[in-house]
């Protein structure tokens, strides 16, 4: 693991590089360095090597990747995310990459965002042949024409796919069943903590949730056991 050591004086771990020095994305075939390349990964390390962050609603798992990127590397992240859930789960995902302006050289870091995911939608992942059709889906888009997407203008042309970053938000359905029979919280009280957290992520992110994932006891029914 590597360490950053930020303005404060603090240290973060970050995850390993996807490379060593041999082989590092800024060593051209003459042996030469593409100095702009390499300290522009070096100024946004903090990013590109981000741990994962892991909540009971909402997680964000970071891949740190180099161009050899395709659709089997991000099924086998796919495979390692699903194995660590207990729920069901929506996931999308986009990349970072850096660009470079062909008139002037700068390079530029571009950080991964929801407004840039691969996906129209969040793909719900209930079993583990899902994971198929997710595979399925990444297979019939290209994921070349959507990285050239990810720049100002045509000035900017990516150099160096940097890590890819994978939104899950769990529904908190048991996986393998689809469904959730709701439990309250306590004897005194109607509400279920799994439809509240839907509720919450619906409410502030509609685009991840349709309206049947939320269950009956929001409206104060309650399915019992």
């Amino acid at each position: 693991m590597q360490k950053h050591y930020n303005q404060s004086g603090g240290a973060t771990t970050l995850q390993n590089r996807p490379f060593d020095d041999v082989n590092a994305p800024w060593v051209q075939e003459d042996g030469s360095t593409n100095e702009g390349l390499r300290d522009n990964y070096n100024t946004n390390v903090p990013l590109i090597l981000e741990q994962n962050v892991e909540g009971p609603i909402q997680s964000m798992y970071n891949v740190p990747v180099t161009n050899d990127v395709n659709v089997n590397r991000i099924m086998d992240a796919v495979e390692n995310i699903y194995t660590r859930q207990t729920h069901s789960f929506r996931i999308n995902l986009s990349f970072g990459v850096i660009l470079r302006n062909i008139e002037t050289d700068e390079h530029r870091y571009f950080r991964p965002y929801s407004n840039t995911e691969v996906l129209a939608q969040p793909f719900h992942i209930v079993r583990r042949r899902d994971l198929l059709k997710l595979r399925k889906q990444l297979d019939t888009m290209s994921l070349t024409d959507h990285i050239l997407t990810q720049r100002p203008d045509t000035k900017w042309k990516p150099v160096l796919v940097t890590n890819v970053v994978f939104n899950v938000y769990s529904t908190n359905y048991p996986i393998g069943t689809g469904h959730l029979s709701c439990r309250p919280i306590s004897e005194n009280t109607m509400d279920c903590m799994h439809c509240i957290k839907i509720v919450i992520i619906a409410t502030y992110m509609p685009t991840v949730f349709a309206a049947s994932d939320v269950l009956p006891c929001i409206e104060g029914k309650i399915s019992k056991v």
